[in-house]
Formats: structure tokens, sequence, C-alpha cells
């Protein structure tokens, strides 16, 4: 995701961002730093704030908003629904959460009905693990 920011630069120029489930926050701070953004909420479960936040201050980040967001805790979704991009990097890589990546999404697009110009960027990389169910090699949650 960090080197799609990079490489699509005019593409994120005055857009209010949201990433969801951030971990390091690398996305973010590229986007911050050199995409011209407007602003940047970056979101994590509360156990990963610290280090992130730790991360876009050693970075001078100076328009990125850290928060938490828990994607299966509904009552938080309300928070998130003024933004232009909705971006996730290596996110969905379990059932439940992608359930509630789905959850969340449809959120946000029944709020924007008749709004245009809302993009929602996902990026994955394919994971391959050996099930004894399957006895095979399989990449199950791609």
């Amino acid at each position: 995701m960090a080197d799609f920011a990079l490489d699509n630069q005019k593409l994120f120029e005055n857009q209010n961002l949201l990433e969801i489930g951030a971990g390091t926050g690398l996305s973010s701070i590229i986007l911050s730093n050199h995409c011209k953004t407007r602003e940047v909420f970056v979101t994590d479960l509360p156990d990963l704030l610290p280090l992130l936040k730790e991360n876009i201050m050693k970075n001078q980040c100076i328009n990125i908003h850290a928060e938490s967001l828990d994607l299966t805790n509904k009552s938080d979704y309300v928070k998130y629904e003024k933004h232009d991009f909705i971006i996730g990097a290596d996110v969905i890589y379990d059932n439940d959460i992608t359930d509630a990546i789905m959850d969340f999404l449809e959120h946000i697009l029944n709020q924007k009905l008749g709004k245009t110009n809302l993009h929602f960027l996902f990026s994955i990389e394919k994971r391959y693990i050996f099930t004894v169910e399957d006895l095979d090699t399989i990449a199950p949650s791609y």
C-alpha cells in the first residue's frame, strides 16, 4: 500500500483518508508525509495504539490522527463516515475480521448514498498454509 501511495501521489492530494488496521502505520505515514493529504485518520485496536503513535511522532507527521477502531464494535463506526479514501493494508486474513470489514464498508456506503468520490483501496498478501484437513497447501483467506 505504501508503494502504491508513492506511485500515485496525486490521487491522494487534498483528500481525507482513513486507514483501518494500520499496525505500525507505514502506509499512513507515507500518505501524510509524501502525498499532500488533507487529513489522515489511522486506526487499529487499542493495544497497538502506543506503537502507532510513537511511529507517527518519530516521523514528524502533522496531519495524522491515531485512534482506536474495533471493527467488531458497530458503535465505533459513526466516527469514520467523512472520508474520501478508506484503505487497508494486509487486513484481510481471518474470516471474522473480513466479515467485520465488509460490515463496516457497507455501513459507510449506506451513509454516503448519493455522494461521489468515495474510494476503497485494499492490498493483501497471499498467505499459504498447509492443512491436515485438505492435505494440501492452500490460501484460504485469499
